[in-house]
Order: structure tokens, then C-alpha cells, then sequence
């Protein structure tokens, strides 16, 4: 997927924040929308820098909140840095393992803007507390990105799957 596809959907994304924030809470946990777009782009992403596209996400994310400048870029950015360390290392091209890019994303990165804003004294939320926030928010984001994901598999055309062992003759 392009860079340029993305500009718009972060754009949404974040204006789907903002605005449905209130309407989507649920005990004071929301999902978190730019996590979900580029977490979901990145589990598609086949470059090496691709992580450098997540960092602007989380500058994106930081612009976006009351939270001092740069605890949610860097959070991004480390998160996007080991996911694609993991990608070279692991097949994540099923739909599974990409909601499970997407869970395991958006609850790291909203732990460590967590632990980031208790660190420097923004909150005053016990790190047990700043753990169990992150859970919540990653599985009620994964579970809105059950339908994005099955609508993105349903239109995008599916490439034939390689075998794990080639044919011999």
C-alpha cells in the first residue's frame, strides 16, 4: 500500500478520534484509531524504513493530544522499528497474525506513551493500572479491526500462496 494512500486514512483517523471518542468509550477505554491504520499498514509494509512512517503517525498521534510532544512518536516509532524486525523473521501475511500485529502494536505503544507520560509526571496512574489500559485498549481496537481487515482482504486481489516445499519433478 502507498505512503499517499495512507495520508488520507491518518487523516480520517485521526478526525474519527476526536469526534468518536465520547460516543465509542466504553469505561473510559476507546480504541485507538491512528494505531489501528498504521499498524494495519505497516503489517503490509515491505520496506525497511516503513517504521520512519509510523513515527510520523505518533507525531500525528502527539498533535493530536494534550500529552507533551514526542512520548507517543517515539513510542510509535519503537513499536514500528520491531515490527518489522519480527517481519523478517516471521510470515505475517494471514489475517490473524496482521490483527495480531495490530493487538500487539497498539497495546505496546499505548503502554509505553503510558509509561512515557508517568515518567515525566504527566499522570499519576500506578504502572499496574498504565498495563491494564494498554490491554484493554489493545483488544477493543483489534476487535474493530476484524471488519477493516476482512474488508481490505475482500478487495484487494490475493496473491497465489507459495509453497513451503517446491514440487519435485
Amino acid at each position: 500500500m502507498p505512503v499517499l494512500f495512507l495520508i488520507p486514512l491518518v487523516y480520517l483517523a485521526a478526525l474519527a478520534d476526536v469526534w468518536l471518542s465520547t460516543h465509542w468509550e466504553i469505561r473510559g477505554i476507546v480504541p485507538d484509531l491512528l494505531a489501528l491504520v498504521v499498524f494495519a499498514w505497516l503489517a503490509v509494509a515491505r520496506g525497511r524504513y516503513a517504521f520512519v512512517v509510523t513515527a510520523f503517525v505518533g507525531l500525528v498521534g502527539d498533535l493530536n493530544s494534550s500529552a507533551p510532544l514526542g512520548i507517543g512518536m517515539a513510542a510509535f516509532a519503537l513499536v514500528g522499528y520491531s515490527i518489522i524486525f519480527f517481519r523478517r523473521h516471521l510470515h505475517l501475511d494471514g489475517s490473524i497474525s496482521q490483527l495480531v500485529v495490530i493487538s500487539l502494536g497498539t497495546m505496546t505503544a499505548c503502554g509505553l506513551q503510558g509509561i512515557g507520560l508517568r515518567l515525566a509526571g504527566s499522570i499519576e496512574i500506578p504502572f499496574t493500572a498504565i498495563v491494564e489500559h494498554a490491554a484493554l485498549v489493545g483488544l477493543y481496537t483489534s476487535g474493530i479491526a476484524i471488519p477493516v481487515l476482512m474488508l481490505v482482504r475482500w478487495v484487494t486481489p490475493q496473491r497465489k500462496p507459495t509453497p513451503l516445499v517446491a514440487p519435485t519433478p
